[in-house]
This record gives C-alpha cells, structure tokens and sequence, in this order.
C-alpha cells in the first residue's frame, strides 16, 4: 500500500475549533466522509486529529486521509497523511492518496500554513 506525507506548519495560532470546521467544510474536501475529530490537550499543547475516508470510482478503491495538528502555543504544525487507494494484484492506487493528502494541504493553505 502506497502513502504520502505532507508536514505543513503556521506561525499564526488560529483556534483548532475554527481550523477544525473550516477544513471540514472546505470545497477541498467535498466527497468525502469524516470519520473521526478529536481534539484534546497533551503537555501543554492542543492536538487536533481528523480522519477522513473517500470512494474513488476511477480505481475502485477507498482511500483515508489523517491530518494532526499540534499548537504548542507558538505555532502549529500540521501532518498530512494520504494512503489506500491501491485496488487489483499490483494495488495501483493511481495517485488516488497523493491526491486526497493535497487536498487536505490545499484546505490548510488557506488557512496560512505553508508546507515545510
């Protein structure tokens, strides 16, 4: 099974309650369906762990994508992880997690994060 990994970060300290419902909402993010949103407190920093999954019918397959934002009160560092999507003896994903995890990026983007 193939992955991509996207680490993003912001100077600037939005509330992970707003970042959390804007990517949710994000045309970015259009098609596919949440499957968990948790945020919680862990040594002085808030976490914010969204999963989603998609149904790509050019492949056949399904794909997930987790985004975890951690804000340790200076900035917020974001990691993108795109897998599944493979489908058939070979699991050719077709770029389907690729896809998925830039999307995800294109969502944080336009909140201020800039990929590192």
């Amino acid at each position: 099974m193939s992955s991509t990994v996207i680490r993003m970060r912001s100077e600037s300290r939005t509330d992970l309650k707003y970042v959390s419902q804007a990517i949710i909402s994000s045309s970015d993010m259009a098609g596919s369906e949440l499957v968990l949103e948790q945020l919680s407190d862990a040594n002085d920093a808030t976490i914010l762990l969204l999963v989603f999954e998609k149904f790509y019918l050019r492949n056949s397959s399904m794909t997930a994508c987790t985004i975890q934002i951690v804000d340790d009160g200076q900035k917020q560092a974001a990691v993108i992880v795109g897998t599944g999507g493979g489908d058939g003896i070979f699991n050719i994903s077709w770029g389907t997690n690729s896809n998925f995890a830039c999307k995800a990026a294109n969502s944080l983007a336009a909140l201020g994060f800039s990929e590192i």
